[in-house]
C-alpha cells in the first residue's frame, strides 16, 4: 500500500481529498442516507464486470433540483476498463459531462 502511495504525484493526493472532503460534506448535509438514484446506480453500476462493490453519491445544487456531478467508488476501479465503464454508464444514467463525473478506487471498510 505505501509503495503504491509513493507512486502519486501531489496533485492526484490533493484531488482526492478534496473528493473526500466533498463526499464527507454531501453525506453529512443529506443525513448519509442514500437516495432511491443513488441506490439504483450502485445496483445498476456493480453489475459491470470486475466493478465489485459500488457505493454513489450524487450531487445537487439545491434540495431537489438537477444532478451537477457523481462520485462513484468501486472496488475495481483500479482496472482502467472498469473505470471508463462506470463512468461511460453513470453519463449515460445521469446526462453529465466526464468532468462531473469521478470514478475512485475503494479500500478498506466501505
Amino acid at each position: 500500500m505505501l509503495d503504491r502511495l509513493k507512486g502519486l504525484r501531489f496533485g492526484e493526493v490533493l484531488l482526492a481529498a478534496a473528493v473526500l472532503a466533498v463526499c464527507m460534506l454531501l453525506a453529512a448535509r443529506s443525513g448519509g442516507g442514500s437516495t432511491a438514484l443513488e441506490e439504483r446506480m450502485e445496483t445498476v453500476l456493480s453489475q459491470v464486470e470486475g466493478a465489485g462493490r459500488v457505493r454513489v453519491l450524487l450531487s445537487r445544487a439545491e434540495d431537489g433540483g438537477p444532478v451537477t456531478g457523481a462520485v462513484i467508488v468501486a472496488e475495481g476501479a483500479s482496472s482502467m476498463r472498469v473505470l471508463l465503464e462506470l463512468q461511460r454508464a453513470a453519463k449515460a444514467l445521469l446526462a453529465l459531462d466526464l468532468e462531473q463525473i469521478e470514478v475512485l478506487g475503494m479500500g478498506g471498510a466501505s
